[in-house]
């Protein structure tokens, strides 16, 4: 598995836990640039839409 996939699968089995806080340091750093830009709609739209809290270091992000 590529660094990417293995990323996105670590996301995946993160969020499947459904968890009230959301810890990302770079969650983004080994997806190319549309696939990270989906995760990071995805962590807003949990943090908006279902009251988790997400707490994300991002670098490089404009």
């Amino acid at each position: 598995m590529s660094g990417g996939q293995q990323q996105r699968v670590s996301i995946a089995c993160a969020l499947a836990k459904d968890p009230k806080i959301i810890l990302g340091d770079e969650p983004t750093g080994a997806l190319d640039s549309e696939t990270g830009k989906l995760v990071i709609e995805l962590l807003q739209r949990l943090s908006t839409e279902q009251g988790n809290t997400v707490i994300e270091v991002l670098k490089g992000m404009e």
